[in-house]
């Protein structure tokens, strides 16, 4: 006899423990935000990094004490940046295990057009700043997904689509060596059916696969009575396919969105450090600690898309 074994969704793989210290397991995530490790190369085990919301990073040792080397003395924050860095001056943050960097997308806003430029910065809080780059008319410098391609240079995508010209999204393109920008669509022009969606920021990408996710939240938070569950968006870059509205499957416990209340149920941003995902909260100063190694969260992507029928 047959046994039918049924549909089965797709699971969120279980977070991936830091690793680092008795401090940084049990401090962080609700109001001060994510603590992360720190760099391959510290010069002691269990050291990591806050993540404060977009305002400012922060460097400690594993029993908590602050290291103020170079610019990580009062936190890294917008008045380390020349210029006129926006006040939230994050727009992306890839931490390097290989080169031990820290990279980071920094943004002004107040010009016309928008500036984004690259900077990185050491444990010995060494910063190095590549020059502003305009950026293209109408476009934002909202760009997450921040990681290097295969020739070792970094790449992000820009979010907030609208229409036209954008409907195909873009990659930024920045070049290690001195931060120069150029750009490519995102998708090709024959796959061009919908256009983005002007709330289009993936968090997660591209898988193996060529797909896009963003997990925007908790169904709760926005639709009261509505249960469990994470609303969100996908992609697949290659083919056009996609949703700007999808349902994920319920994480039980082990989604980024994980939190005690409907303040900080919501993933605003989502970074690439070392060899791991994590989402975080960004409004409040708020996130959560759990983290992914990039495997187990890009095979969780692919199986979202392949079950939704996009891969």
């Amino acid at each position: 006899m047959a046994i039918v074994l049924g549909h089965r969704e797709p699971r969120w793989p279980s977070p991936t423990p830091f690793g680092t210290g008795r401090y940084h397991e049990l401090v962080g995530g609700y109001t001060s935000g994510p603590f992360v490790p720190g760099f391959a190369n510290d010069d002691a085990a269990g050291y990591s990094i806050n993540i404060r919301n977009t305002i400012a990073l922060y460097y400690y040792e594993a029993d908590g004490t602050q290291i103020t080397d170079g610019v990580w003395a009062g936190g890294i924050t917008a008045a380390d940046f020349s210029g006129s860095p926006s006040t939230w001056w994050q727009s992306g943050l890839f931490m390097d295990a290989d080169d031990n960097k820290l990279y980071m997308l920094v943004k002004d806003t107040a010009s016309t057009p928008d500036k984004m430029k690259l900077c990185h910065v050491d444990k010995a809080g060494t910063l190095v700043q590549h020059a502003w780059q305009d950026m293209g008319t109408g476009m934002t410098v909202n760009s997450w997904c921040l990681q290097k391609d295969g020739s070792g240079n970094l790449f992000a995508i820009m979010s907030n689509e609208i229409t036209g010209s954008f409907a195909r999204g873009f990659k930024f393109h920045f070049a290690a060596s001195d931060g120069a920008l150029t750009t490519s669509y995102l998708i090709p022009a024959a796959a061009n059916t919908m256009g983005l969606s002007s709330a289009f920021y993936p968090y997660i990408g591209p898988t193996d696969n060529d797909i896009y996710l963003r997990v925007r939240g908790n169904i709760a938070t926005y639709m009261s009575a509505q249960g469990g569950g994470s609303y969100g968006q996908i992609l697949n870059a290659t083919t056009g396919k996609g949703s700007m509205q999808i349902v994920l499957p319920d994480s039980q416990g082990r989604g980024p969105d994980v939190s005690v209340d409907a303040t900080t149920s919501t993933v605003e941003a989502g970074f690439y450090w070392r060899d791991y995902w994590l989402g975080a909260h960004y409004t409040s100063g708020s996130g959560n600690n759990n983290m992914y190694t990039k495997s187990d969260i890009h095979n969780f992507v692919d199986a979202v898309a392949r079950d939704l029928g996009y891969l």
